[in-house]
């Protein structure tokens, strides 16, 4: 991965909040209902990984299975899909948008983008 991106990736992780332990049993009871305890061995409701529209919480289900938790952040769902429909609106009416990426890369940028 190109350290421009690396560095893009981890500055958005470090400066991420978390949500309260509260917010996060709340998500947890509407996503698997008011005995979502009964589900896990094990839960960490504090998040090992944190990101800009969500955290990550290690768990481990009733059968043993090391599982990651991946939640989203309240409100970031209608956030993304506010955004795509004011995008959608916008092309709509045959604007002209330019969204310009620029990465300092040494490489062409056919290999900035390369994984290996």
């Amino acid at each position: 991965m190109p350290p421009v991106i690396r560095d893009a990736m981890e500055k958005a992780r470090s400066e991420a909040d978390i949500m309260p332990v509260k917010q996060v049993v709340k998500i947890l009871q509407k996503e698997y209902g008011a005995d979502w305890q009964k589900r896990f061995r094990e839960i960490n409701l504090y998040p090992f990984a944190a990101a800009s529209i969500g955290q990550v919480h290690e768990a481990i289900l009733k059968n043993g299975m090391k599982v990651a938790i991946k939640m989203q952040y309240t409100g970031v769902g209608d956030s993304i899909d506010s955004d795509l429909n004011n995008f959608k609106r916008l092309v709509g009416r045959k604007l002209s948008i330019s969204i310009n990426i620029c990465l300092k890369c040494s490489d062409s940028p056919e290999d900035c983008f390369s994984m290996s």
